[in-house]
């Protein structure tokens, strides 16, 4: 499951065993439905019983992966996907290719969801894009909401920045963008 996307119906027959050892017969008796299956798959600390739904823990364990080869590019694995798979190009922004192998194919599936989760850092902002990138940690869509008006759309955080101060242009700040954003 670290390494290799399983069969959707692979999963679901997993689950259906754990369920069935559950809730399933007893020599021929039903047994008793104490929780539904979803309640069963929360965690403990919110009264679940902390099984794992195997599809999402799959995609989750997949997408450790991506995140390992995005931070430890120089291990052995990841050098190896690098050359053979995404050599122009970050993980991130990686194609499947046209036959891909079983395990690029599978850890290729998780990126999106590695993509979905990650926020900038901004150090000095040079490669983050105001209006495309998420950046901001209080938002709940972690993006710039303010239309574009004054900078272009491909303007980066940099140009937000006073290169004297080490800090956000402030009066910048408030021609460009809405109350909620400048926050």
């Amino acid at each position: 499951m670290n390494v290799f996307l399983l069969p959707k119906n692979l999963c679901h027959k997993l689950n259906s065993l754990i369920s069935n050892f559950w809730w399933g017969t007893q020599d021929k008796v039903a047994k008793i439905h104490w929780k539904g299956w979803e309640s069963m798959c929360k965690n403990k600390i919110v009264r679940g019983l902390g099984l794992r739904d195997l599809v999402a823990f799959n995609s989750a364990l997949l997408a450790k992966q991506v995140w390992r080869i995005l931070n430890n590019p120089s291990t052995l694995a990841a050098k190896i996907l690098k050359v053979v798979c995404f050599p122009n190009s970050s993980i991130l922004n990686a194609n499947a290719g046209l036959r891909p192998s079983y395990i690029w194919k599978s850890i290729h599936s998780a990126i999106n969801t590695v993509k979905e989760g990650m926020i900038w850092r901004i150090a000095n902002g040079e490669e983050v894009k105001i209006w495309q990138d998420k950046w901001i940690p209080t938002s709940e869509s972690s993006k710039i909401m303010s239309p574009v008006n004054t900078l272009s759309s491909d303007a980066k955080v940099a140009e937000l920045i006073n290169l004297t101060t080490r800090w956000l242009n402030l009066q910048m700040l408030t021609q460009i963008f809405w109350e909620v954003d400048r926050q």
